[in-house]
């Protein structure tokens, strides 16, 4: 079987064509399709790694941030509770006083 091609320079050529070269061609176009579609993935997949590289740096750093406020929470929550605390103990001190007030009155009376 005999058939027309055209060349690179726009010549036509006539060749034998075997069907098993052809089948070899197919296989060669969509190898190259293929590698062409990997290659591009590849350089696809370099992208989103930089960009999850990126992402990763960035959620690292929120993390720390988040570690760091969320120990700074913990210091107020103890330092609260420890100035809650020094409050009952100075509202317990401060309910002796009228007491005391009535005690001082009542001392100096009797000793008038």
């Amino acid at each position: 079987m005999t058939s027309n091609q055209i060349n690179f320079q726009g010549k036509v050529e006539t060749s034998q064509e075997n069907p098993h070269l052809n089948i070899v061609k197919e296989k060669a176009k969509a190898a190259a399709k293929d590698h062409i579609s990997l290659i591009q993935a590849t350089f696809l997949t370099g992208k989103y790694r930089d960009t999850l590289r990126g992402s990763y740096r960035v959620f690292a750093d929120c993390d720390k941030v988040f570690t760091r406020l969320e120990n700074r929470l913990n210091r107020i929550q103890r330092n609260l509770k420890a100035a809650e605390k020094q409050e009952k103990i100075i509202c317990a001190g401060l309910s002796t006083v009228p007491t005391i007030q009535a005690n001082i009155a009542a001392a100096q009376s009797h000793f008038k």
